[in-house]
């Protein structure tokens, strides 16, 4: 069998990840995400938090251990196209990752999460790693534009593509400071983008915040803000790669979202009349799948979350 033949071999294997109803698929099968944010490479620091205290497989494990199945891995645009060694200190419980560059520490990330059947999401959480909070915007910051965030995830595709478990890209943080419609047609490009590199991937598009609002009930919390899509949703060139990732920091929301796993037949508009204003059109008008990518609660299980875990395979 010559290299070529090969390498479709390969590709072939890697499962493909679509959005279809109101599911995540994994090779076309339905799964439950249930996941955490491991904060740090998106900071100054450059790698993930806490390994100055345990090293990855702890981490990985105990989130294994508790029936999560997802990772969302935040990073830093500056941090990957520099990728040079973390701070001193910051790996100092795990002597294995010492002067490794930040990209293979993230690759160790992924790796260890596979050993544990667990996804990641790659999320561009900020521009400059040193500056937080930010514009909340795509373009003017120092000569910052679409094109350099597409540059940033054309290193992060060549680097994670082929690993089976990362299911997509979390492509641009909170854009706070942008109307709907701009960060609509923004998401667009930058997603088919990200599509013609890594096909198999998701897309995942967070909300704006107070900007685009038409009908506002309550406050909007940056990321939350899709109430926009409902007139200008994101049409992304390939079918079935969307889903839409609203921010919550609504304590009681999250908790009856998180007890009815975000079902769209069982949604608790009544009860968390905000969050439905806000975001939960997108569910009940089926114009995308959405998850929630990031809430107040605390990562502890809840009576209703059975979650399997996903398995190395094209089929699984």
């Amino acid at each position: 069998m010559g290299k070529q033949d090969a390498a479709g071999d390969l590709w072939s294997a890697l499962p493909d990840y679509t959005a279809i109803g109101p599911h995540v698929r994994m090779g076309g099968r339905p799964f439950q995400i249930k996941g955490a944010s491991w904060f740090g490479a998106e900071g100054s620091g450059g790698a993930p938090d806490g390994l100055w205290v345990h090293n990855i497989d702890y981490y990985v494990g105990f989130l294994a251990q508790h029936g999560f199945n997802a990772i969302r891995l935040p990073f830093a645009m500056d941090n990957a196209m520099r990728n040079r060694a973390p701070q001193a200190g910051m790996t100092r419980a795990a002597p294995e990752l010492n002067r490794l560059p930040t990209l293979d520490i993230l690759e160790r990330v992924v790796d260890a999460a596979a050993e544990h059947g667990i996804v990641v999401l790659l999320d561009l959480h900020r521009v400059n790693s040193a500056r937080w909070p930010d514009a909340g915007l795509w373009y003017g910051q120092g000569g910052l534009s679409l094109e350099k965030l597409m540059e940033c995830w054309d290193v992060m595709q060549a680097r994670f593509c082929n690993r089976w478990n990362v299911l997509g890209a979390d492509i641009f943080n909170e854009p706070h400071g942008a109307a709907w419609s701009e960060w609509a047609a923004a998401a667009t490009r930058l997603g088919d983008f990200v599509l013609s590199k890594c096909a198999r991937w998701l897309i995942f598009v967070e909300g704006v915040a107070q900007q685009g609002a038409r009908n506002m009930q309550g406050e909007f919390f940056w990321g939350e803000n899709l109430e926009g899509a409902r007139a200008e949703p994101v049409r992304l060139a390939v079918p079935n790669k969307l889903v839409y990732s609203p921010h919550v920091r609504r304590a009681r929301c999250c908790i009856r979202m998180l007890d009815h796993e975000i079902d769209c037949r069982r949604w608790p508009s009544t009860q968390c009349p905000a969050a439905a204003n806000h975001f939960a059109h997108c569910c009940t008008q089926a114009c995308a799948p959405f998850r929630i990518a990031s809430t107040l609660l605390q990562a502890t299980p809840t009576r209703n979350h059975h979650t399997h875990r996903p398995r190395r395979s094209a089929e699984a």
